[in-house]
């Protein structure tokens, strides 16, 4: 997740919904941003906080509702957007959208439903996912909702020894 950062820069406060483990707010609050998590786990949350991470255990909706409009920076998400429901994906976004400053930023890294060993290997593996989420419809779900520049990056690829080849 290190090569998020450079996306971050200048924008405080962060904000690492369903930071997990900790591992991207950790980087940005040792390279000095103002950053902080939010997950549902409350063993997330204690691991974080024994690691000297501000987190706090609040809904990611809930949380982005209680912030004032414009006054976040910067918001991450690994691995977040495919436990929501269609509309709460909906809301989630049309809240990030709300709450950013003007210029920030909202990076959100999910798996790739366009390579099957997602779902031969790990998606179904987790029991709260609701649905993945293909990365056009997240592209346009942000720009309907406002955002003016949306990029999807891929950065997994398939190991290419698991590649079809063409005959």
């Amino acid at each position: 997740q290190e090569k998020y950062l450079r996306f971050f820069e200048g924008k405080n406060p962060v904000i690492d919904i369903g930071c997990g483990r900790g591992e991207f707010l950790e980087m940005l609050v040792e390279r000095g941003w103002d950053a902080y998590g939010i997950d549902l786990s409350r063993d997330m949350v204690l691991l974080c906080r024994d690691l000297g991470l501000d987190v706090q255990q609040e809904d990611a909706i809930e949380h982005l509702q209680s912030r004032g409009d414009e006054e976040i920076g910067g918001i991450f998400c690994s691995q977040f957007v495919e436990h929501l429901s269609a509309q709460d994906l909906i809301d989630y976004i049309e809240l990030c959208h709300t709450k950013l400053k003007p210029g920030g930023i909202l990076i959100a890294e999910t798996v790739n439903p366009q390579c099957l060993s997602v779902f031969a290997n790990t998606f179904y593996v987790d029991l709260t996912h609701h649905n993945p989420v293909h990365p056009r419809t997240l592209k346009f779900l942000m720009e309907s909702i406002g955002f003016m520049r949306v990029e999807i990056e891929y950065c997994s690829f398939y190991p290419r020894e698991h590649m079809l080849r063409k005959l």
